[in-house]
């Protein structure tokens, strides 16, 4: 099993809703003040790490259930290429997938990857929080080489609270997978946030028309085994 660097993933927040109106002006750190989560551990974004290009191309890593139950949250954070934020009605909003996993040997690859869709759901902006994050030099990377040292210094924190009716049974011990697509016009790239926190195989890439999933190596790309890559997520109210 390799050690990554992970994107950040769902990281659940049990006051989201209120911290993030509250406090939207103030420009916060990144916390992880969430006991209730049920995901390994919420693994933060790197401030100052990449965000990986999900435009055109479709982003994923995993995380295992340490408690059966719901998710009813989804957190995760993420930037856009260039400081090029787009005007409000823009953004349209997100397609939240989660997958099943298959263990790294188990099929054709020697890494783990998604397996099958097992929840999707099309989240309309309106619905999310958006809370803009202190800002912080960071690096563009657009799977699989090409990347921008210090390309951006905006980003921000994105929270999901699911209706009863949406929410996602996880099973203690399960590895999932969470993939995120951003909707919103040709020109604007939005880019999922790396973190700090590493956690079993490295997040993976692939076409949006494609089949065959690949690893995301954390640039220079070289050596693989210490610059490997995950995504960044964490759980909340039954949150991951």
């Amino acid at each position: 099993m390799k050690e990554k660097k992970n994107f950040k993933r769902l990281v659940i927040f049990a006051i989201a809703i209120a911290m993030c109106i509250t406090v939207l002006a103030l420009l916060p750190t990144a916390s992880a003040d969430w006991d209730n989560h049920k995901m390994h551990y919420p693994q933060l974004p790197d401030p100052n790490g990449w965000d990986v290009n999900a435009w055109h191309r479709t982003i994923a890593d995993d995380w295992m259930c340490s408690e059966s139950g719901p998710i009813i949250d989804i957190h995760f954070w993420g930037s856009w290429y260039q400081n090029n934020v787009p005007e409000p009605g823009h953004l349209l909003g997100f397609t939240l997938s989660i997958y099943s996993d298959i263990p790294a040997g188990a099929g054709t690859l020697p890494y783990s990857t998604p397996g099958e869709v097992l929840w999707q759901l099309q989240i309309p902006i309106e619905d999310v929080i958006v809370t803009e994050m202190e800002p912080n030099p960071q690096g563009w990377l657009y799977p699989p080489t090409s990347f921008v040292p210090n390309d951006h210094v905006r980003w921000f924190q994105y929270d999901i609270l699911l209706d009863v009716g949406y929410w996602f049974w996880q099973e203690a011990g399960t590895i999932y997978w969470l993939e995120i697509m951003p909707t919103h016009p040709d020109g604007q790239w939005w880019g999922w946030k790396s973190s700090e926190d590493h956690w079993n195989d490295d997040a993976v890439w692939r076409n949006p028309t494609g089949s065959t999933w690949n690893e995301i190596y954390e640039p220079p790309f070289y050596p693989p085994v210490t610059n490997n890559f995950g995504a960044s997520i964490g759980p909340a109210g039954w949150n991951i």
